[in-house]
C-alpha cells in the first residue's frame, strides 16, 4: 500500500489509481519475458556493437601476445654459476630453452586465434552468416586461450623446472 501512495502521489487526483497500479513493479526480483508478437522496440546497442568491437580490440592483441611468448623463453635459471647459493637478478639470470611441446602448443594457439580473428573479421563483413561466424570465434578464441594457458600452468609445476630444454 505504500509503494502504491508514494508512486502515485504525484498524479492528479482525478485519475484512476486502479487502472496505473498494473504499471508499478510490485516484485522487482520477478522479471516477465516480453511476448512474441511484441512490436515495442528492442536495445541491442551493447550486444550488436559494444562487445564485437571490444573482442575486434582484444582478440589481434591476444596474438601479438602469442608471439611475443613464440619469440622469448618461458623459463630461466637464477642460480649464480660462481655460487650456487645466490640467486641472480631477473635480468642476469641464464634462459632455458622451452620444450618442444610448449612451443608446438604456443604456435596452435596462434594459429587457432588467427582463425578465430579471422571469423570475426568475416562475421563484421558480412561474409559469413553471424550463426556461424560467432559460434566458431567464441570456440576457436576458448581453444587458444587454453592451449596457451596448458604451458602457463605446467610451467610452475615442479616437473617443467626438472624436464631438460630441447
Amino acid at each position: 500500500m505504500a509503494i502504491r501512495k508514494i508512486a502515485n502521489s504525484n498524479l492528479p487526483h482525478s485519475t484512476n489509481t486502479h487502472h496505473l497500479s498494473h504499471h508499478i513493479n510490485l516484485h522487482p526480483f520477478r522479471n516477465k519475458l516480453r511476448p512474441i508478437e511484441d512490436d515495442k522496440p528492442e536495445d541491442w546497442w551493447f550486444a550488436s556493437i559494444a562487445i564485437p568491437l571490444l573482442a575486434a580490440t582484444i582478440g589481434p592483441l591476444a596474438n601479438v601476445l602469442s608471439i611475443a611468448a613464440l619469440v622469448s623463453y618461458w623459463r630461466e635459471d637464477l642460480t649464480d654459476p660462481s655460487d650456487p647459493s645466490t640467486l641472480l637478478a631477473q635480468l642476469n639470470g641464464t634462459p632455458i630453452k622451452d620444450p618442444r611441446w610448449a612451443t608446438g602448443m604456443n604456435v596452435a594457439s596462434l594459429v587457432t586465434g588467427y582463425v578465430g580473428n579471422a571469423f570475426l573479421f568475416f562475421n563484421m563483413t558480412n561474409r559469413v552468416r553471424y550463426l556461424v561466424a560467432l559460434p566458431m570465434t567464441i570456440f576457436l578464441w576458448t581453444c587458444s586461450s587454453m592451449m596457451v594457458s596448458v604451458p602457463s600452468v605446467h610451467s610452475s609445476s615442479s616437473n617443467f623446472a626438472r624436464e631438460a630444454g630441447e
